[in-house]
């Protein structure tokens, strides 16, 4: 991969999910030893509430 693509998807939320989902089935990783990737995943979960809550538009046609 290109390498500004690779730095776009360092930091994606499946990134987070994947990487400690791996460190805890093939490594046998505890939650704590994966708390950096839980938290990168707890920031995109208050970034996409953020958002969601913003943009939303409940409208009745």
């Amino acid at each position: 991969m290109p390498e500004w693509l690779q730095t776009i998807t360092q930091y994606s939320p499946l990134t987070y999910v994947s990487d400690a989902l791996r460190s805890i089935s093939v490594d046998g990783a505890s939650l704590w030893a994966v708390r950096t990737d839980l938290l990168g995943i707890f920031i995109w979960l208050g970034i996409t509430v953020v958002l969601a809550t913003r943009l939303f538009k409940w409208e009745v046609v």
